[in-house]
């Protein structure tokens, strides 16, 4: 039996308990998944240890993630989505100029330095995946929808043939900059002045944000 409420006057669904249990039971997988992972290595811990660790019986984590590549695609994508709001904190801000671009791209960064073991752990694992190219372009999609709110350079509305190959090759290769530069300079063998190639960096996109 399902539970009802009504918003506005319009019934809206809510989770059965049920439903409620499973999301709370793959919540815990994730948390406790992460914790191991980030703490023993990926290549060394199992899916048992994972379910022994969390307090739930493998045959439940298989219902779940059959196999360890699922579970991190799931963490990866998770990971991905929780970028979408550093993106929206890019579009709104004011003035949009070099000095809150680079303090936005500094924040960036020390929020991927504060995952950098479970960005290294994906990368290594999942780098050269298709599953994974297939999340990143989900997630660049996103984003760009979420810049070309804003930003001409991002709004591709209406857009078709060559012009809409080039508008997405420049909007995609800008993201891949900021997301590569975060992800290397999150690196303890990172060797370069973080602050002057942030500096440079916010310089090319206030550059590509201010156009039109």
């Amino acid at each position: 039996m399902t539970k009802e409420t009504f918003v506005a006057g319009q019934g809206v669904r809510q989770p059965s308990l049920r439903e409620e249990h499973k999301l709370l039971t793959r919540a815990r997988i994730r948390r406790w998944a992460r914790q191991c992972f980030e703490r023993d290595g990926i290549r060394d811990v199992s899916l048992e240890q994972i379910a022994a660790e969390a307090g739930i019986g493998r045959t439940t984590l298989y219902q779940y993630y059959p196999t360890k590549p699922d579970l991190l695609f799931d963490l990866m994508e998770q990971n991905l989505r929780a970028t979408d709001r550093v993106y929206r904190r890019l579009a709104q801000l004011s003035p949009l100029d070099r000095g809150n671009i680079a303090a936005w791209l500094g924040d960036y960064l020390a929020e991927v330095r504060d995952h950098a073991s479970a960005v290294d752990m994906f990368h290594v694992e999942l780098g050269k995946d298709a599953i994974v190219r297939g999340l990143m372009r989900k997630h660049w999609a996103r984003t760009i929808a979420i810049l070309g709110k804003r930003f001409r350079a991002f709004d591709l509305s209406g857009l078709s043939g060559d012009e809409l190959i080039r508008r997405t090759y420049a909007a995609e290769s800008l993201l891949d900059q900021i997301e590569q530069f975060c992800g290397v300079a999150s690196r303890a063998d990172y060797h370069l002045d973080a602050q002057v190639v942030i500096g440079y960096l916010a310089e090319k996109i206030a550059a590509e944000l201010q156009q039109g």
